[in-house]
């Protein structure tokens, strides 16, 4: 979906990128917390460097 969105619209920030991943990565579980902030900034910096 990131890069879909990437494609759609040029220039979306690594920030950006984390934000809108962010929105849809929502979990419940505290104990997890550093590695879905890990995987999102792993994920958004791949959606910005692939577009």
């Amino acid at each position: 979906m990131l890069r879909a969105l990437n494609k759609q619209f040029p220039g979306i920030s690594l920030q950006a990128n984390s934000e809108i991943y962010a929105r849809f990565q929502y979990r419940k579980n505290g104990l997890w917390t550093p590695f879905t902030r890990l995987e999102r900034l792993l994920l958004a910096l791949w959606a910005t460097l692939a577009s």
